[in-house]
């Protein structure tokens, strides 16, 4: 279980109830993650509903909440995948959340600041996602 308290419950309904979609999403996996409560979602849930664009308004803030614990947690088979799915994305597909924003920008800082700290980790693949991320105003 991951994510931000919000108080208003929205972390027990599924991104099909917030944005009331009434149509099934073609992809099996998609449309599964899509079907859980936000609450519910794993960091290879929300890497598969970034790099698909959904829900980005749900999604970016569990992403973001996760990776400041560990930006270099491992989603699916490589350690900073999820921080390289988020670093993927462009800028107009941020939110306007300011807070949001400051909170990815810590998130980067501590990926950018501890990446000859992280031998295990593809460090090279971090790095071109990180500067790529930079280059699209997104650091």
């Amino acid at each position: 279980m991951i994510g931000p308290r919000d108080g208003r419950g929205l972390r027990a309904r599924s991104l099909d109830e917030l944005e009331r979609s009434a149509r099934r999403h073609p992809d099996a996996r998609v449309a599964s993650a899509r079907s859980r409560p936000l609450a519910a979602l794993d960091a290879a849930d929300l890497r598969l509903l970034l790099a698909r664009r959904q829900g980005l308004a749900h999604v970016l803030p569990l992403a973001v909440a996760l990776l400041a614990d560990d930006p270099f947690v491992e989603a699916c088979g490589h350690p900073g995948d999820l921080l390289c799915a988020l670093c993927g994305l462009e800028r107009a597909e941020w939110t306007g959340d300011a807070p949001l924003r400051l909170a990815w920008l810590a998130v980067l800082h501590g990926a950018w600041s501890a990446r000859d700290l992280a031998a295990t980790h593809d460090r090279e693949r971090i790095e071109r996602a990180v500067e790529a991320a930079r280059r699209r105003g997104l650091a």
